[in-house]
């Protein structure tokens, strides 16, 4: 079953596709990803790309390897960045750089020189500084850099990226990248904040499981109170919203 909405709630449209059949949300997911690079690539140089963790993205990385044959798409002008990431070493089995690369980027042939990670060993402070001016660079700009894709996904508590509630961090309007304080496994965080978050060109989350059934909701229907649930901040400026889903919404 496939149900799509529109939202004109706050300013801007957001669709909603679900399809109570997770294989084939995640099918149609990594479709969506391989056709909007394929489209953007047949128009512009490069395709920049935030990714993030979890458990799902490691599922939704299989399709998408899985598909990747279908499209022509030249995997060496795809540019891989992550939304947040927890402040351990590259190699370290939380890591969401390491969980991509073993998922996803070693398969599809992106060069490693196209993937621009989270140095988290340095600790938070340091890191999203580093990460800040890596940005910078790399986009050529001051203001807020504007990713083609933003895949994110959403905790039970109503966190995305490392943005979780009530948290400091949920205040930052000027910096790119921020300290987001200790996640619930112990590690000390690092993430994309509001503003940069919400210049991409396309911001679409993953979001499946029966205990995710409330949450998608709230995002869809609930009174609007980011500092308890983080992922309502997600408001793209002049981008499209999609949220993917398993959950029935009514």
């Amino acid at each position: 079953m496939m149900d799509i909405r529109f939202d004109y709630r706050q300013d801007f449209i957001s669709e909603v596709i679900v399809i109570q059949n997770r294989r084939q949300l995640l099918e149609k997911t990594a479709n969506c990803f391989l056709l909007l690079c394929y489209n953007i690539l047949k128009s512009r140089d490069i395709v920049t790309l935030a990714l993030g963790g979890g458990r799902t993205p490691i599922d939704l990385n299989h399709y998408i390897v899985s598909f990747s044959s279908k499209y022509d798409i030249d995997w060496t002008r795809i540019f891989i960045f992550f939304s947040d990431d927890r402040c351990v070493p590259p190699d370290h089995p939380d890591s969401n750089y390491r969980m991509t690369q073993e998922t996803l980027l070693r398969y599809v042939g992106i060069p490693e020189s196209n993937v621009y990670r989270i140095q988290g060993e340095f600790g938070s402070e340091k890191a999203a500084l580093l990460y800040e001016k890596i940005l910078k660079n790399f986009f050529n700009s001051d203001g807020f850099p504007e990713f083609d894709l933003t895949l994110l996904g959403v905790g039970t508590d109503g966190h995305t990226a490392s943005l979780f509630p009530k948290n400091r961090s949920l205040y930052e309007q000027h910096k790119l990248v921020i300290p987001a304080g200790r996640g619930p496994e112990g590690h000390e965080r690092v993430s994309m904040s509001y503003p940069l978050l919400n210049r991409s060109k396309n911001i679409w989350f993953l979001i499946t499981g029966e205990e995710k059934k409330n949450i998608i909701r709230k995002l869809q229907f609930g009174d609007f109170e980011p500092m308890n649930c983080p992922a309502q901040g997600i408001k793209p400026e002049h981008g499209n919203l999609v949220y993917f889903t398993d959950q029935k919404l009514l």
